[in-house]
């Protein structure tokens, strides 16, 4: 894969995710820690948080801690939700101090895999019906009345 084509596969992944993405997916297109390290040194990518990039052609987002969360819970999987979702949606007074995010039971953190700081894990034995969950604030979250009635 050429310098072109891994940018132009990273920059889908980013596009996907509000402009961020893990060193972990850079990595599955080939791109070594040492590239990452390179090109957050020349600008090309923005160090976030260890692990964690954003791409300069995507605007900063207030609400960065929640699409970390996000992203390394999984964006595939897991779906902000709760009390946060609230507060993305401007319908709680208060910011929650943990990022609530809603995994399928059989997917959620437990024995070997990595748990997430600051991140407080709903699960759901069946997915979300079609239009519970939406992609806003470059997220997948519970839809306004979705996360009203939880």
């Amino acid at each position: 894969m050429t310098r072109i084509e891994k940018r132009r596969r990273l920059s889908e992944i980013a596009a996907n995710q509000g402009g961020y993405f893990t060193a972990a997916q850079a990595r599955a297109i080939t791109f070594s820690s040492w590239s990452l390290a390179w090109n957050g040194k020349k600008g090309n990518f923005e160090r976030v948080a260890r692990g964690f990039y954003r791409l300069p052609e995507f605007p900063a987002l207030p609400h960065e801690d929640v699409i970390a969360a996000w992203v390394k819970a999984g964006p595939e999987i897991a779906v902000v939700s709760n009390e946060t979702a609230l507060s993305l949606y401007e319908l709680s007074p208060i910011r929650p101090k943990k990022t609530h995010l809603t995994l399928p039971r059989r997917k959620r953190p437990h024995g070997d895999r990595p748990q997430l700081p600051g991140v407080q894990i709903h699960t759901i034995s069946r997915e979300f019906p079609p239009g519970d969950v939406i992609r806003r604030f470059g997220v997948r979250l519970t839809s306004p009345a979705r996360t009203l009635v939880s």
